[in-house]
């Protein structure tokens, strides 16, 4: 063997030596039970942190940016950092608040601030002064979480007086779904003509693709990870549709660490936005600030790009999927929505009526999505109860288009308040439907009665609990891959 030359060799530099060590030190700083996790794409970002409290994952996250620095004067009160304003720009921009970690290897200690504190330049960079009183290992983590928490609220609080100040369209019939922008049109696929449609269950989410084109419907914190996840392994930047079925923590609490990942969407479909200033108001919403907050700032940021975004309107919606150089009426996508004259004046009562607000069920205004090839369908159900499903199989047998699918995911987890056989029955078309059950320990779902209901009507159960189940569905039918 040749003797290798030792400058043909990769370098380790100095310079990554001390970046490595100081991020190192900022990781083990931060308290054992709260979630550290390395940013694998480096945008001036190299840290995300979760804050855990009495066991429990609250959804309060923050950025950091570490700066490892050999050594500092120890006389001054501060630390001098010259920082591009790209950067500084960039983590403005970000709904998660950025910290910027400085620390000095010789003194063996961190220095932190706010980004949000770093004053903003016309320059190409700024040096931001870091004081040396606020050392990293001397916080008080209880503060700390509680003052990041109340910045959060004072984000979701701005967020609503924005929003209120829109006006969000009612969805039109026939609408063509999946023609945005000119953009998102060069996004599709010039392949092979093929109907057949992928979907992919996750426990509170459900993602589709149709040969280059996508859509999203919810996505809870427990799907968040999962869906980014393929999304970056399939290099998706772009959706042609997303849609929320209900405003519930637990199918939209994940959307805003979803939608970070995208740079553009084509429709967003949402219920009506007093329903969502209603959730706003509730009290249990306030507990979890933060990922309130970026979802929040990225329907705000979409918004403001372009986005279009309408509300449900209609009991039932149908779309045609449009995608590049094809167009197909036999692929398609109903929307039904539980929507009621009652409802909709409860929906608006709750937005000053505290007692009204307690009261309200936003599981009895989730709206179902019916995905179509040819006669082959599937149910993408959210969280509708009984009640929900009273008004969308009326609102079904109105309009002539039915609710019975090839197969569906189970409605609130399985749940039996959410079902009966009766309307299971009206759901599943025949023996061999696939039925996708997404667990909850929290919940303690699916209940054991449901799961019998679905074996007695010969359909194939099929659990998400441990990895998201691949659904392929065609002309000839679904099948699981």
């Amino acid at each position: 063997m040749d003797r290798l030359n030792s400058d043909s060799l990769p370098r380790r530099p100095p310079e990554h030596v001390l970046g490595d060590a100081a991020e190192m030190a900022v990781w083990n700083t931060f308290p054992e039970e709260w979630i550290v996790r390395k940013e694998e794409s480096d945008y001036g970002i190299d840290l995300c942190v979760e804050i855990v409290r009495n066991e429990r994952v609250t959804g309060c996250r923050f950025l950091v940016q570490v700066k490892g620095i050999r050594s500092g004067k120890s006389h001054q009160s501060s630390i001098g950092l010259k920082l591009k304003m790209r950067s500084v720009n960039y983590w403005r921009k970000r709904a998660e608040r950025v910290m910027v970690a400085a620390h000095i290897k010789d003194e063996g200690v961190t220095y932190w601030a706010w980004a949000d504190d770093i004053p903003l330049k016309s320059s190409d960079t700024v040096t931001f002064l870091l004081p040396r009183h606020q050392r990293l290992d001397q916080a008080n983590w209880n503060s700390f979480a509680k003052d990041l928490e109340a910045h959060y609220r004072k984000d979701v609080k701005a967020s609503i007086a924005e929003l209120g100040e829109i006006r969000v369209p009612k969805v039109s019939d026939k609408l063509l779904l999946l023609t945005g922008s000119s953009r998102l049109n060069s996004f599709r696929s010039r392949g092979p003509l093929s109907t057949d449609c992928g979907i992919y269950v996750f426990r509170n989410s459900s993602l589709f693709e149709l040969r280059g084109t996508y859509g999203l419907v919810d996505c809870g914190r427990e799907s968040e990870h999962g869906v980014v996840k393929w999304l970056q392994d399939n290099s998706i930047r772009h959706l042609h549709f997303l849609g929320v079925s209900h405003f519930h923590i637990d199918c939209f609490g994940g959307l805003g660490g979803v939608l970070t990942q995208l740079d553009e969407i084509g429709i967003i479909l949402l219920p009506p936005m007093s329903l969502l200033i209603n959730v706003l108001q509730n009290q249990k919403i306030s507990q979890k600030p933060g990922a309130v907050a970026r979802f929040l700032h990225e329907l705000l940021r979409f918004y403001h790009s372009g986005a279009r975004i309408y509300e449900y309107s209609k009991n039932v919606q149908y779309f045609k999927l449009a995608g590049g150089d094809f167009e197909l009426d036999e692929i398609g996508m109903h929307v039904y929505y539980p929507s009621n004259n009652f409802l909709d004046q409860l929906a608006e009562i709750a937005i000053t009526d505290r007692a009204v607000r307690k009261r309200l069920d936003h599981n009895s205004m989730c709206a179902v999505f019916k995905l179509s090839v040819g006669q082959t369908s599937f149910l993408i159900t959210g969280d509708a109860n009984r009640k929900a499903w009273k008004e969308l199989i009326k609102a079904a047998d109105k309009s002539g288009r039915e609710l019975k699918s090839n197969g569906l995911v189970l409605p609130h987890h399985g749940s039996r308040d959410a079902l009966s056989f009766k309307i299971l029955d009206r759901l599943l078309d025949g023996i061999g439907c696939v039925t996708v059950v997404a667990p909850s320990n929290f919940l303690k779902k699916p209940d054991e009665e449901v799961l019998y209901w679905v074996r007695k009507k010969g359909a194939i159960l099929a659990s998400c609990e441990y990895r998201p189940v691949a659904v392929r569905m065609g002309r000839t039918g679904l099948h699981l891959e």
